[in-house]
């Protein structure tokens, strides 16, 4: 009685609108998983003698334009119907990957293309989740706004977990062509879904006082200047970015490993993933039912301390059962990670300023990982991937030390 009694009260049963939101993020979020697994193998296996520099080309654009773009996007969604943008970055997204399974149907497939249709599909992501993320306190309460904000963070881990389950049969059945037509039809799905969202999605104003709408130059420039203006918000950005730079190369690190060290197929890549997209998903659920948290920076000291230990152990062991183990571990503690700072960021964050929060925060946590990806792809190319693994690691280590030096947010939430 208990659990029904916790499960009525959470936000994915009270909400319809939300659970359309998420069902059309996961589905889209599954093609994506399928799309970047089987593209990575596509890619180191057919591209031997530089298939890791590849790889890292490959996986920096699906994140440069999100730092290039961000910005730019993030005023729109304060300005323009959410509902609306989702549909919009959908729909366009759709277009490419149908583009990029014909190219690859007619065995047409340069690089420099596949790679630009790859870059300007990313650049519809700032939209979308900007406009997704903003639209959570619309969709759901106040009261059920951090549960909703952990549940929703969940979608990626779950759709990680469909995709690295089916990765290696639609592989096989469809072929590379085919994985991009999936992926364009699952788009499809999604833009229904968020079509049919009945609650109104209009941008939020700062005041029913105000004269008059913002500029889009001033919007731009005031998402800048809120964050500037928050030093509990900078330092937790700017920490949560840098991050990045060491944990965000495990994308191109796992299937390299699997591929040089291990000499396994693709359903090694695919078990990997899995386990670490299962230990997010735990972690993120768990989550969503927690209505308070308190000592909430300490315990993301320890999170993040042990998170890069984990991460350290993918370039330490060698048998399948550590690995499964170390990357169960990081998903599960990289999700207690996100989910911690996007509660924060949300209780810290003004409803009227969380497009262009959300879209900047996307871009300024994006902006390393595209040097980092080039930066390790390279030097796996030179280096033994094992010894970078570990350098990485220790990167994160030192760097989980700073948490207990800034400004705080909030101790309980």
């Amino acid at each position: 009685m208990a659990n029904w009694s916790k499960l009525s009260e959470h936000p994915f049963y009270l909400y319809k609108d939300f659970r359309k939101l998420y069902v059309g993020r996961f589905v889209s979020g599954l093609g994506d998983k399928v799309f970047l697994i089987s593209l990575s193998w596509w890619l180191i296996s057919s591209n031997a003698a530089g298939g890791q520099l590849q790889l890292g080309v490959m996986m920096a654009l699906t994140f440069l334009p999100v730092v290039l773009f961000g910005p730019l996007l993030g005023p729109l969604v304060d300005r323009f119907d959410r509902r609306r943008c989702m549909i919009v970055a959908d729909a366009i997204r759709c277009l490419l990957f149908l583009l990029l399974g014909f190219l690859f149907y007619i065995g047409y497939t340069p690089l420099p293309l596949v790679f630009g249709c790859c870059f300007l599909a990313a650049a519809l992501i700032p939209l979308f989740e900007a406009a997704s993320n903003s639209s959570l306190l619309q969709l759901t309460s106040e009261r059920h706004l951090a549960s909703a904000a952990a549940f929703d963070s969940s979608v990626i881990e779950i759709s990680n977990i469909a995709g690295a389950l089916c990765v290696s049969v639609l592989v096989t059945v469809l072929g590379q062509s085919g994985i991009f037509f999936f992926n364009a039809l699952t788009f499809v799905v999604s833009l229904l879904f968020v079509a049919m969202i009945r609650t109104p999605l209009p941008p939020q104003s700062a005041s029913i006082d105000e004269p008059a709408p913002e500029s889009y130059r001033d919007q731009f420039k005031s998402g800048f200047s809120f964050i500037w203006g928050n030093k509990a918000i900078f330092s937790l950005l700017g920490l949560f970015s840098a991050l990045n730079l060491f944990i965000s190369p495990i994308v191109i690190f796992i299937p390299i490993v699997v591929k040089e060290v291990l000499n396994q197929s693709i359903s090694w890549v695919a078990a990997l993933e899995l386990a670490m997209s299962i230990g997010a998903l735990l972690a993120f659920v768990s989550f969503s039912f927690v209505k308070r948290y308190k000592r909430i920076y300490g315990l993301y000291v320890t999170v993040l301390a042990v998170l890069c230990l984990a991460f350290m152990g993918l370039g330490a062991f060698r048998g399948m059962a550590p690995l499964l183990l170390c990357v169960f571990l990081f998903g599960a503690l990289l999700a207690v990670v996100n989910g911690m700072s996007m509660i924060l960021f949300q209780h810290g964050v003004p409803d009227e300023m969380k497009g262009r929060f959300f879209a900047i925060l996307k871009t300024v946590c994006f902006a390393v990982i595209p040097f980092s990806l080039l930066l390790n792809g390279y030097l796996a190319s030179v280096w033994p991937i094992t010894d970078i693994i570990l350098l990485n690691g220790a990167g994160g280590l030192v760097l989980s030390l700073l948490v207990l030096f800034i400004p705080r947010i909030a101790d309980e939430i």
